[in-house]
């Protein structure tokens, strides 16, 4: 907002009180309009234009907020009625409700552990160093990665040594195992303790150790999951289940398919350590790397920082850190101890969110109570390892194409009737009792035209070209792109495309008109199409 800009306004208000809509005010409104639109291009080109080379992640925090992406507290984490300096305080307080009182652990004494393999060589903790991001955040030992990083050649043979050492003996430095908890946002407003989420900060020297002992995990089998393994991902599991869901229906006699999809509140602050360890014994984890786990998951500590406080340490009676590198698998191993009654039970699972669905021909409808055992396993299951299921938030969807499907016996999860639904969200998916997809495809293309009409506004303020494809390409396409290998528009019925494409069209053609006026670096021809 220039000065010019400013006394134009100002002389256009001044008209406009004094002869009202003229054309002399309808021209001093124009030149207006055209000021602005030239100063918000000089903004663009002179401010954001060059920070995609020169500050990646500046220019990237400038378009997700663009795009209201980020989620973001206003700095200051605010209760009513309570003073800032408490906040941490009480956050800690509320984090720790979520633990649970360990079982005792039955396997003492451990496994001896046998041989002495090194955990990784001098070569490899220098390019573990070196691969350091130099912004990352460091825990309570106040170890900066960038020292790190910078003095990877000197520190390269010690840290090779205590992290040999490490493995070899069974334990963590202590100062490894301390976490500063971050708050993070779980929406737009948050206003509770309820509404942040704990991400664990630890120190930059134990997750490289982590990241080693990941190697050595890596091959323990975790049966249907698909989430923080290779080659796994939602698209995956997507795949699996809509394909078993199509056969079950298309099968010459009417079937119904009960499709249940069970939430569970903080599960990774509720890992039973002693549960977790004993799942290892049983599938015969390696001895050296069980007794490592061990060390890892016992005398954890953390605080809470916030408004530029920190809380009192805390003594972590269970779960795993989020935020860790080895967390993530230790959960899934958790998860692993999970079964189910029947072989034929389609089980799929992604972190915390299982699913799991069966086929009933309507002839056995009365007879058959397969689903009802099944909530029932996974009742006790949750029971057992100090799990907690929410039957509210958990939801039941029937996939049958039969005009009349009888009354069937409902669901229940934690002593709640899990409630049925039509249309519900999983793995990202929306998924229709009918399998139409035509909720999905009309929120991929929903989201789609707004991050468009973004772009829009970009070109139109003279946004090279080459960033509007990188926009396009990282945050735009991908809209339209996710679920497609699940059949998602060949599902979807032909006039609701015919609707979503004229609406995508329409924001193209805006967009095509905007790079063609404003843009400098246009690409010949149509290619840029």
């Amino acid at each position: 907002m220039t000065e010019q800009i400013k006394a134009t306004i100002r002389k256009r208000q001044k008209m406009f009180n004094r002869w009202g809509k003229t054309e002399k005010w309808k021209r001093k409104r124009n030149k207006v309009q055209r000021l602005i639109k030239a100063a918000k291009k000089n903004y663009y080109i002179n401010e954001i234009q060059d920070l995609k080379k020169k500050n990646p992640k500046e220019w990237w925090d400038f378009i997700n907020k663009g795009l209201c992406h980020k989620k973001t507290s206003g700095g200051k984490i605010h209760f009513d009625g309570m003073e800032d300096d408490k906040v941490a305080d009480v956050l800690n307080k509320f984090f720790a409700e979520a633990w649970t009182s360990t079982t005792p652990l039955t396997i003492f004494p451990l496994p001896l552990p046998t041989g002495e393999d090194d955990l990784c060589s001098i070569g490899q903790m220098k390019q573990a160093l070196t691969r350091l991001c130099p912004r990352k955040a460091f825990g309570p030992d106040g170890i900066p990665a960038w020292l790190l990083k910078e003095h990877a050649e000197d520190l390269a043979p010690v840290l090779t040594h205590i992290v040999n050492i490490s493995y070899l003996r069974g334990s963590i430095p202590t100062t490894w195992k301390t976490s500063n908890v971050c708050p993070v946002p779980k929406g737009s407003n948050p206003s509770a303790p309820s509404d942040w989420r704990p991400i664990s900060l630890t120190s930059c020297l134990g997750e490289i150790l982590e990241t080693f002992i990941m190697k050595k995990l890596m091959p323990t089998e975790c049966k249907n999951q698909y989430a923080y393994l290779p080659k796994s991902s939602t698209t995956t599991a997507l795949v699996r289940a809509r394909h078993s869901w199509l056969m079950a229906t298309d099968a010459k006699q009417p079937t119904v398919v009960r499709v249940l999809l069970a939430d569970m509140s903080k599960p990774f602050d509720r890992v039973d350590h002693a549960k977790l360890l004993q799942h290892m014994v049983d599938i015969e984890l390696c001895p050296r790397l069980l007794a490592w786990i061990h060390s890892y998951t016992t005398g954890r500590r953390q605080r809470v920082m916030a408004n530029g406080t920190y809380s009192s340490w805390s003594e972590v009676m269970s779960g795993v850190p989020q935020g860790g590198v080895v967390s993530p698998y230790l959960f899934l191993l958790h998860m692993s101890t999970r079964k189910t009654v029947f072989d034929n039970t389609l089980d799929t699972g992604y972190a915390d969110d299982v699913g799991l669905s069966w086929a009933i021909p309507l002839t056995n409808i009365h007879s058959d109570r397969s689903m009802e055992m099944e909530a029932k396993q996974l009742d006790e299951w949750a029971a057992s390892s100090n799990m907690l299921l929410n039957g509210k938030k958990s939801v039941e969807m029937r996939i049958c194409f039969s005009r009349n499907l009888p009354q069937l016996v409902p669901l229940f999860l934690g002593g709640q009737e899990v409630p049925i639904v039509t249309t519900t969200k999983y793995f990202g998916f929306h998924l229709d009792s009918d399998l139409s997809c035509n909720t999905q495809v009309e929120q991929s293309v929903k989201k789609a035209s707004k991050r468009l009409h973004f772009l829009t506004v970009l070109a139109r303020h003279g946004l090279p070209c080459e960033d509007l494809v990188t926009i396009y390409t990282t945050l735009v396409r991908p809209c339209l792109e996710y679920g497609v290998m699940a059949g998602v528009y060949r599902a979807c019925s032909t006039e609701k495309l015919k609707l979503m494409e004229k609406e995508l069209s329409a924001q193209l053609s805006a967009l095509r008109t905007e790079i063609e006026e404003n843009c400098m670096d246009v690409p010949p021809s149509k290619s840029y199409r």
